[in-house]
């Protein structure tokens, strides 16, 4: 259900090939925002940063199986040192 209003969302968003997505705290679900928006857009690029290790976990743990998890990375950083 979560993943369905997250997709829903990034529709609206027209998301196109090649776009760049950054998801700051891999918010909305612990890594569900990057999902969904791969999920909508399988081209697009979506990282997601967290300062929890817990969320870094959960969140590329869910993703590895997926086919669009190409797409997607997950990476424990501060927010302060993105660069990009």
């Amino acid at each position: 259900m979560q993943i369905t209003k997250l997709a829903r969302t990034a529709a609206k968003l027209r998301l196109q090939p090649h776009d760049k997505i950054l998801d700051i705290g891999c918010g909305c679900g612990w890594g569900g925002l990057a999902f969904a928006f791969a999920l909508v857009e399988s081209g697009a690029s979506v990282t997601g940063i967290t300062l929890s290790e817990n969320q870094h976990a959960y969140a590329k743990t869910g993703v590895e199986p997926a086919p669009q998890a190409k797409h997607i990375h997950y990476e424990l950083r501060d927010y302060r040192h993105q660069t990009g």
